[in-house]
């Protein structure tokens, strides 16, 4: 089964697309039909309910006489059709509507990722069930506990509008007043992948008040009339299910962040009547609507974790710049997607860490508290630079900013555990888990840790528990393996990296444990056929010499890891702790290469 929040992040991707421009009707009759399979209604899918409720025609709507829904039911079928084969062909989710059925369908597949190394699956996206079952780290945090007074879950805000499309505006909404409720000293707030597993129309209240520790529930909705946006909140205790504090705003697009600032301080009141939100470092500066909405747009991007998301984000992070030039947000934002380009191999590195740095810089001289500039500059020294005491200077600062920013704090674990510092490390994936104990994404990245830190047993249980969740998931199996062969098992492990691959693409990491393991299993040729189709890879110069390693070819092996090191390959951040690399613990030359590169 496909996770729900998926369904609806790909349902906003399709009716942003440019496939769907100007198509009012289909996503009308798109939006309705999923959303109605969303809530279980899918048996009310009938002709006349769609056309006479998504299509506008009306009580007195006859199928028989107007054949509307069946026309607009086969066009659909043939954009979506054309969507997929273009514009969609990498998306993790495919909806698709089967001839003879008005009730859609969702299919999982695996993506192309733009994330390598261990740390990161071949799936970008969230697909785990719940967390609370399967990790049993996790477990501890939410059995039996009175949730905190101080804490928060923000549901996704829904968009109700028909036409063009908006959800960017409710989900950019949801996602500021997030950023400003962090900065409430003593407010924890759920992360917002976990918080997405709940469907608002069905919640659950004691689910939602046991899985995500919070005893505050955050929901709202955002409407568009004419060029007005109207925005319904309400705040729920999650003990009781009692309202205590609701109020509707209605607006004009450029009063969007002065809105955002009232809904703030009426939320902070009720939860906390004498709490005081905590003021920015600087005065605030007046935000063009203009301005706001292309960041916006930018950010709906970026959360989609692709790498055309991440690309065509940068466009409207630069408009948002050019439009108010003392947006400290925008910067922030086009420092961190400059910042992952470079990583990901998405742009030259060289060509995008002085732009990602500028731009943070610029982010903090506006405003000295803004987190992700501060995460963004903890990357790029993490990563880049190479220069760990920056870094952890960085990453300090980012977590004291918003210490409810879950993503931050599993970086400050990676880059810790690159330092050999395990328990920091782990007692920082932990924290992040804390605040997105439903999110499969966190939990991998904690088996990872694991992984480095030599925690084998701790590493297997919580990837395999992670597999419960989602048999088609890939990254589980490639911890598996890691840690089995590690361990000694490399037929085990052989057998948990072929579970993973792709026919269709697997990353460069995936391809060098498994090929290592060949090649200490004995099985030469085939490692070296993982050595061919690794060679024209511009970022498979870490794996290949990890295949060199596992066919004894040690020098070889350390030629490739100084190649790799001198181009920054993401995976040589772990060489200092990478268990594959054992073997040339002793050799002087490995020593001076870590030495050289940073490591």
């Amino acid at each position: 089964m496909v996770p729900l929040e998926l369904v609806r992040e790909e349902l906003g991707k399709v009716l942003q697309s440019r496939t769907f421009a100007n198509t009012d009707s289909l996503r009308r009759f798109l939006r309705f039909v999923v959303e109605a399979s969303i809530c279980g209604r899918t048996a009310q899918l009938k002709e006349y309910v769609i056309g006479s409720e998504a299509l506008g025609r009306g009580p007195t709507f006859d199928p028989r006489t107007d054949s509307v829904v069946r026309v607009e039911a086969r066009n659909l079928r043939l954009r979506l059709e054309r969507y997929y084969a273009d514009e969609g062909k990498n998306d993790v989710v495919i909806i698709d509507l089967p001839k003879g059925s008005y009730a859609p369908q969702f299919q999982q597949r695996r993506p192309k990722s733009i994330l390598g190394g261990i740390f990161r699956s071949t799936s970008m996206r969230i697909a785990a069930a719940s967390l609370l079952v399967a990790l049993g780290v996790a477990v501890s945090i939410v059995r039996s506990r009175r949730p905190p007074d101080l804490s928060l879950a923000l549901l996704p805000f829904d968009f109700l509008s028909d036409g063009a499309d908006l959800q960017y505006l409710a989900d950019g909404l949801a996602e500021e007043l997030r950023l400003a409720l962090s900065r409430t000293p003593g407010l924890r707030i759920a992360g917002r992948i976990s918080t997405a597993r709940f469907d608002p129309k069905h919640l659950d209240l004691p689910a939602v008040r046991g899985a995500l520790q919070v005893a505050w529930l955050l929901e709202g909705s955002v409407r568009k009339v004419e060029t007005r946006l109207r925005i319904t909140t309400h705040l729920v205790r999650t003990r009781d299910g009692e309202i205590v504090w609701a109020d509707g705003y209605e607006v004009e697009a450029g009063d969007l962040p002065r809105t955002e600032g009232r809904i703030v301080a009426a939320v902070v009141a009720a939860i906390r009547p004498a709490a005081q939100v905590q003021p920015p470092a600087v005065a605030p500066v007046p935000v063009s609507a203009e301005a706001h909405d292309a960041y916006l747009r930018g950010r709906y991007l970026r959360r989609q974790m692709s790498a055309d998301g991440i690309a065509r984000s940068v466009g409207f992070f630069e408009d948002a710049i050019r439009r108010d030039s003392h947006y400290a947000p925008a910067y922030a934002a086009l420092a961190d997607a400059y910042a992952m380009m470079g990583f990901h191999g998405l742009a030259a590195p060289d060509e995008m860490a002085p732009k990602a740095r500028e731009a943070a810089r610029h982010a903090l001289a506006l405003d000295p508290q803004n987190a992700q500039a501060h995460g963004a500059l903890a990357w790029l020294a993490f990563t880049y630079d190479r220069n760990w005491k920056e870094a952890e200077a960085e990453f300090r600062r980012a977590v004291e900013t918003d210490p409810n920013w879950p993503s931050v704090r599993q970086w400050f674990a990676f880059g810790l555990v690159a330092q050999a510092r395990f328990d920091d490390a782990v007692a920082q994936s932990r924290k992040a888990l804390e605040l997105e104990p439903l999110s499969y994404l966190t939990g991998n990245d904690m088996s990872s840790v694991l992984y480095f830190a030599r925690r084998y047993s701790e590493s297997l249980r919580t990837a395999r528990r992670g597999l419960e969740l989602d048999p088609h998931a890939s990254q589980p199996h490639v911890v598996i393996g890691a840690c089995l062969a590690a361990m000694g098992n490399l037929g085990g492990a052989i057998a948990e990296f072929r579970q993973a691959l792709d026919p269709e693409f697997s990353d460069e990491d995936l391809l060098g444990r498994l090929g290592y393991t060949y090649g200490r299993s004995g099985r030469r040729t085939e490692a070296r056929q993982l050595l061919e189709r690794l060679s024209g890879r511009k970022a498979g110069a870490t794996a290949s010499a990890f295949i060199q390693l596992g066919l004894g070819d040690k020098g070889r092996a350390l030629a490739l890891f100084s190649q790799a090191c001198n181009r920054r390959e993401g995976d040589t951040l772990f060489l200092r702790v990478e268990p594959m690399a054992d073997s040339l613990r002793a050799d002087p030359r490995f020593a001076a290469l870590l030495k050289n590169a940073g490591l």
